[in-house]
C-alpha cells in the first residue's frame, strides 16, 4: 500500500492528468448480510461533515445528503466492519502477521501478490475513488472514511490500491491511522452499508415448503 500511495502522490505532483470514475456502478452485496455502496458516490468531505449527518457507532443509519447524494438509511461502517470486508478477499497466508489478514494491530498488507488482489477488487467490485495512467506508470485506488476516531484529530481511513511500471507491480490493503481529519480530500469516499433483506420465496417454493412440512 505504501508503495501504491507514493506513486500516486507523485503522480498528482507532477501534474499529470488523473482520473475519476463516475459514480454509476451498483452497490456490492459481500455475500454476509451487507450491501456496500459505492465509495465514489460519496468524495470530497471531511471527516466531521460525515459525523455531522451519520452516527459513529456502526450500527445506526444516517440522515442527510451528502456530495449530492441522499445517504439517508446506510450505515457509517466502523474500522473493524471495513477490515472484516477487505478480509473476505485476503487469503490466509502463514508468512504474514496475522495469517494474512487485517486487524487493529496489523491494518495494512501489501506486496506483489496484493497487487493483484487489488486490481481484482478495484473495477470489478467498488470503482475507483482514484486512478492515473501515464507512459511507464498506472495505478489506481479506493480510499473511504470509517467512522472510527483513533485520536482528537485522527480517523481511520480504508483503502486499497495498485500501481505498475517498467520494472515493479505492487498493492495493497489498509484500514489505517490518518491525521488531518477536517482537511478535505477530493480522492477519499464514505464506507456505508446496509443490511440485505432475505429474498421473499415464490409461490412454488412456499408450496414445496408447506408439501415438505405435512
Amino acid at each position: 500500500m505504501r508503495l501504491t500511495l507514493t506513486a500516486l502522490a507523485a503522480a498528482t505532483m507532477a501534474g499529470l492528468a488523473i482520473t475519476a470514475a463516475p459514480a454509476s456502478a451498483a452497490p456490492h452485496d459481500d455475500g454476509h448480510g451487507r450491501l456496500w455502496r459505492q465509495v465514489d458516490e460519496t468524495r470530497g468531505h471531511d471527516w466531521t461533515r460525515i459525523a455531522s449527518l451519520c452516527p459513529t457507532d456502526g450500527t445506526t443509519a444516517c440522515a442527510g445528503m451528502l456530495s449530492g447524494q441522499d445517504i439517508t438509511g446506510w450505515v457509517w461502517a466502523t474500522q473493524q466492519q471495513v477490515m472484516d470486508l477487505f478480509n473476505r478477499v485476503l487469503p490466509p497466508d502463514p508468512q504474514q502477521p496475522n495469517n494474512g489478514q487485517l486487524s487493529v494491530a496489523h491494518p495494512s498488507i501489501g506486496g506483489l501478490a496484493y497487487g493483484f488482489i487489488a486490481d481484482a477488487y478495484i473495477g470489478p467490485v467498488f470503482r475507483p475513488t482514484f486512478s492515473f495512467c501515464i507512459t511507464y506508470q498506472c495505478g489506481e485506488s479506493l480510499s473511504g472514511w470509517t467512522a472510527t476516531r483513533s485520536g482528537p484529530d485522527s480517523a481511520y481511513l480504508g483503502g486499497a490500491g495498485w500501481s505498475t511500471d517498467l520494472v515493479s507491480f505492487n498493492g495493497g490493503f489498509s484500514v489505517g491511522d490518518v491525521r488531518a481529519i477536517d482537511a478535505g480530500n477530493a480522492f477519499n469516499g464514505v464506507w456505508l452499508w446496509q443490511a440485505t433483506t432475505a429474498p421473499v420465496p415464490e409461490p412454488a417454493s412456499l408450496a414445496l415448503l408447506a408439501l415438505g412440512l405435512a
